[in-house]
C-alpha cells in the first residue's frame, strides 16, 4: 500500500534514522503521552504535511509510525532526527497519495508467491484460522457459517473518533461503507458483523460470517471502505 489514511500503520525505509552502531527498538509503554503513542522516539519524529505521526518503532534504516488524520490528495512525509532540538535535521519530503482509506490486512506469514493468508481468529472459540500446512500445523481452516475476526489497518476514520496514537478501549466503527468478498462471494450485508477499531490495540479488525456458497480452498479476500479495495494477495483458508 502506498497511500497514506488516517490512522494507517505505515513502515518508511531509508538510512541514518540513527546515529551510527544505535540499535534501535520499538516503543515502550513508559514513553505513552497521556496514554497515547509518542510523537518523537529515539529523538527520531515523522512529519505528515505539518502534523506529527505516532511513533511505534525506530530502527536505523526503517520508521513504523501511525498517520495523523491527514486531508487533501497527496501529504509530504519527512523523517525528522534530533527532533524538536537545535540541531534537527530534516530528510527530503516524500510525496504520498492521501485518500479517505487504505485497506491492507494483517498476515501470519509473507509468502514468496506473493499471496499471503489473513491474521484471523474465530470469534467465538479464539481458535487461530488458516491453512494447516504453515506454522507447524497450528493453524485450522475456517469452515461456512463460522464468525470470524481478521485483522489489518488503514480501515479510515472512525467514529466514534480515535485520536492519533489513541489506543482504543472499545469499539469504535469504521465511517466510510464497508463491503467484503471471499472467493468473488459478495458477503451479505448482515454477514459483516464489524469494521473498525480493535479495542485494546492500534490495529483495525473486520468481524463477519463466512457465507455458505464459498468454496474450498485458499480463497482470496478483498475488503473495500469507502470504495477503496484492499491488495489482492490475501486469502482465508476454506473447509467444507
Amino acid at each position: 500500500v502506498h497511500t497514506l489514511s488516517q490512522g494507517a500503520l505505515i513502515s518508511i525505509y531509508g538510512t541514518g534514522f540513527l546515529p551510527a552502531g544505535t540499535t534501535g527498538r520499538r516503543v515502550s509503554p513508559s514513553e505513552y503521552v497521556n496514554g497515547a503513542l509518542p510523537t518523537a522516539l529515539l529523538g527520531v519524529c515523522v512529519d505528515v504535511s505539518g502534523q506529527r505521526a505516532a511513533m511505534l518503532d525506530v530502527y536505523p534504516t526503517q520508521i513504523n509510525a501511525q498517520v495523523p488524520a491527514v486531508t487533501g490528495a497527496s501529504a509530504a512525509v519527512r523523517v525528522l532526527t534530533n527532533c524538536g532540538t537545535p540541531t534537527e535535521t530534516a530528510s527530503a519530503p516524500q510525496t504520498a497519495a492521501v485518500s479517505a482509506a487504505s485497506p491492507e490486512f494483517l498476515y501470519f506469514q509473507l509468502n514468496a508467491n506473493g499471496t499471503n493468508p489473513v491474521s484471523l481468529v474465530n470469534a467465538v472459540t479464539g481458535a487461530l484460522l488458516g491453512p494447516s500446512n504453515i506454522l507447524n500445523g497450528v493453524l485450522t481452516p475456517a469452515r461456512a457459517g463460522d464468525i470470524l475476526t481478521a485483522y489489518g489497518t488503514g480501515f479510515g476514520a472512525l467514529t466514534p473518533a480515535v485520536a492519533t496514537g489513541r489506543i482504543p478501549q472499545g469499539t469504535a466503527s469504521t465511517v466510510g461503507p464497508v463491503s467484503v468478498t471471499i472467493g468473488g462471494v459478495a458477503l451479505a450485508a448482515w454477514d459483516i458483523l464489524y469494521s473498525g477499531a480493535a479495542p485494546g490495540q492500534i490495529i483495525d479488525q473486520l468481524n463477519f460470517r463466512v457465507p455458505a456458497n464459498v468454496a474450498a480452498g485458499n480463497q482470496p479476500i478483498v475488503i473495500s471502505i469507502a470504495g477503496i479495495n484492499s491488495p489482492p494477495n490475501a486469502f482465508v483458508a476454506i473447509q467444507q
